[in-house]
């Protein structure tokens, strides 16, 4: 199973991706506490307005690269496809650029948007030279998660020296993009250096286009079902209700990029792998991994919710908690779609399935979700976002489990692995919190021994409980340790 590149990559993912997690942390707290509710949510709708048109420029290039360059017969042919690659996300950016300067002319309410977007319009640019999805078919993640590292120092240095005030919230949209920028370009750069580029003939361009447009489908549906909620609550609440709620969105949409990192990893071996059999051990294996980090911090946030929003939003943003309580468990859901549909689906060339599910939650979330968040606000909108994910999740993991023959055991033992440790936790936080009174998670002086102790008790648990799996990580380490040494 490739165990010992598994284990070590994913150390490595882990490692960058705590790096990427507190960086963004760290810029969302200073943006909301310098910025202001209003103007923070301002920034963040034109940030959402931008994601889109990165979107279109990324148009599924990213999952559809690592399977064309596992076809590929030889290095010029790899060359070729990553040319190919690179001139139609430049025409597709000019694309993207026209379709936003449309629509901020004609959609009203958004001309308020426009500085910051006009501005931030060069992520466009360095979105259609950006190479990850090439560097993660060549097993080189950890470039890819360096590059992302170096992007997020520069971003936290650029908003502590410019961002000072609710007038500078369109320099902290640039500073923003900006980090996004450096992503591109160093991915880019290593790209050229490692593999070289071919100037590409049309014909490739359009094979190029053609692999990719399905990859493109799903990913916007993905992504308008995890963001379609912050339309609907600037619609309905303003840029005021859009600042609050970013709170709660924010900090769950910094844990799916840790998803999606511990994902890559796996895809990025399943890729090469054609037998059945070992295809459904990594899945478990992927599963496993997933689960022993989103369950724990799902049931985490429910006691710690509002003492992290205070934290990295300030002290106003703790009322969100319950806000967050909600969305956090829309996380699970999500790491479900990523392996069964983004994985096992993919890799069967079965996407019809993914945009099936996708659609249907998307269509459930969005019925729900108008008329909720006008009659409950926040709370609706939130409900109406977790119900979309999970349908779509269990949708396509049925239709995966079909796919490769796989068992309801097969996604439920990895689960049950994990949930055992992480009721363990649960009691022991309970337990802790009473003992002080309750309200811990509201209390900053409490929330670093409240996250420790959860923190330790599970590990201990999880440890405990998966002797097995843990003894077998840390033996294939060991020995790729020694056969290192022995080449040297």
């Amino acid at each position: 199973m490739r165990k010992g590149r598994i284990a070590w990559t994913l150390v490595a993912a882990l490692i960058s991706e705590a790096i990427n997690k507190i960086a963004p942390l760290l810029t969302l707290h200073l943006a909301a506490t310098r910025l202001g509710v209003e103007a923070f949510g301002a920034s963040q709708f034109a940030l959402w307005i931008l994601e889109w048109g990165i979107l279109l420029v990324a148009f599924g290039y990213p999952q559809s690269i690592p399977l064309a360059i596992r076809q590929a017969r030889s290095t010029e042919e790899k060359r070729e496809i990553a040319g190919a690659v690179t001139a139609g996300r430049l025409m597709q950016a000019m694309i993207a650029l026209i379709v936003i300067l449309v629509l901020l002319a004609t959609v009203p309410g958004w001309a308020v948007y426009r500085p910051a977007i006009v501005a931030s319009s060069f992520i466009l640019l360095t979105s259609a030279i950006e190479m990850s999805g090439l560097l993660l078919a060549l097993q080189k993640n950890a470039l890819v998660s360096l590059s992302m590292v170096a992007g997020k120092l520069a971003s936290i240095a650029g908003i502590w020296w410019l961002v000072q005030s609710p007038e500078d919230s369109v320099a902290f949209v640039v500073i923003t993009n900006g980090a996004n920028a450096v992503v591109g370009t160093c991915t880019f750069l290593l790209s050229w250096k490692i593999l070289g580029l071919r100037l590409p003939r049309m014909t490739r361009v359009v094979e190029s286009f053609n692999r990719a447009a399905p990859f493109a489908g799903a990913t916007m549906l993905l992504v308008a079902l995890e963001r379609f909620d912050l339309a609907i609550v600037e619609h309905h609440l303003g840029s005021t209700g859009a600042g609050w709620y970013s709170g709660p969105a924010r900090l769950v949409q910094s844990i799916t990029p840790l998803i999606a990192a511990i994902s890559a990893v796996f895809f990025s071996e399943m890729i090469a792998i054609f037998d059945t059999k070992e295809l459904r051990r990594h899945l478990r294996v992927s599963l496993l991994a997933m689960m022993s980090i989103l369950l724990p911090v799902t049931a985490g946030t429910w006691f710690a919710g509002a003492g992290i929003l205070a934290l990295v939003f300030g002290s106003s943003f703790g009322s969100q908690g319950p806000v967050l309580s909600i969305m956090i468990l829309a996380c699970v859901a999500h790491g479900l779609i990523l392996i069964a549909g983004f994985q096992m689906c993919a890799l069967q060339q079965r996407i019809r399935p993914l945009f099936l599910a996708l659609g249907a939650g998307l269509a459930a979330a969005i019925l729900l979700g108008i008329p909720a968040t006008a009659k409950w606000g926040l709370t609706g909108a939130a409900w109406s976002s977790v119900l979309g994910r999970w349908v779509a999740a269990l949708i396509v993991t049925r239709s995966a489990m079909g796919g490769l023959d796989l068992r309801p055991y097969d996604f439920l033992e990895p689960a049950i692995k994990a949930l055992i440790p992480t009721a363990c936790m649960s009691a022991v936080v309970y337990a802790w919190q009473k003992a002080m009174g309750g309200g811990p998670s509201e209390d900053l002086a409490n929330l670093g021994p409240l996250v420790l102790i959860g923190a330790v008790t599970y590990a201990l648990c999880f440890l405990a409980t998966n002797r097995k799996d843990v003894s077998s990580l840390f033996t294939q380490l060991s020995q790729r340790g020694r056969r290192k040494a022995q080449i040297r």
